[in-house]
């Protein structure tokens, strides 16, 4: 789901195991692990930056990195410590 943390979008996140956040707005970070929180559990957190960069935050409880740039237009590469742990669930 997408957009801004809404609780109309509930009924998706109930039919959800696991979430990603990729967010400009660090201040919406915490509304989505509010909206999702409660049953999923968080995989990462991406605080998207118009610049290229990657910056490992954290890597537990779950992810949390700054990364660069991600716009809808381009396609881009999986940062591979993004990759690795979405792989984690698959494999």
């Amino acid at each position: 789901i997408g957009g801004v943390p809404d609780s109309v979008k509930t009924p998706v996140v109930e039919n959800c195991s696991h979430y990603i956040v990729i967010s400009r707005y660090p201040d919406k970070v915490q509304e989505w692990h509010h909206l999702c929180g409660h049953k999923l559990k968080p995989l990462a957190v991406i605080h998207s930056v118009k610049e290229e960069r990657l910056d490992v935050l954290q890597t537990e409880p779950f992810l949390e990195i700054v990364a660069g740039p991600w716009n809808r237009e381009e396609s881009c590469t999986v940062p591979d410590v993004l990759l690795q742990e979405v792989l984690k669930l698959v494999l």
